[in-house]
């Protein structure tokens, strides 16, 4: 009897301590299940994360890009308006150039008009003055004679 007492509780002591161990290994198993599961919650937040911040990024590169053509086109016009204005000095000042040369080519015409009529002038004076001269002469010869 005492030795089937000594069986049972030694099957017992067997029994809790299998129960134990299988306690132990449902727990750390347990223990691994919640910290994969805490594990995969972390990369799932980071994937999260990194997907805003990605996104972000995007709409920063974006927003840039909107400035970039912004500013590229208001560039554009203040560059084609400075192209035009220098374009518009510069048709001004030919017209400028040839008005000044006209002008310039006119007083050339008047001065050699000028010198013209002067120089009829003077051949008409010194016509006048042979013809007056002559007549003198004449009329002195014929006052001679």
């Amino acid at each position: 009897r005492k030795a089937e007492m000594e069986a049972k509780s030694k099957a017992d002591i067997e029994a809790k301590q299998k129960s134990l161990e299988e306690a132990n290994k449902r727990l750390e198993l347990e223990k691994q299940k919640k910290a994969h599961e805490a594990r995969q919650r972390e990369l799932q937040d980071d994937k999260e994360t990194k997907e805003k911040w990605q996104q972000i990024e995007e709409e920063g590169a974006k927003e840039r890009s909107k400035e970039r053509q912004s500013y590229n086109l208001i560039r554009s016009k203040a560059d084609e308006r400075k192209k035009q204005e220098a374009e518009e000095k510069e048709k001004e000042h030919e017209e400028i150039r040839k008005k000044a040369e006209m002008a310039q080519l006119k007083a050339k015409e008047a001065q050699r008009y000028a010198l013209d009529m002067q120089r009829k002038q003077e051949e008409e004076e010194k016509r006048r003055l042979e013809e007056a001269s002559k007549k003198a002469e004449a009329k002195k010869r014929h006052e001679e004679a």
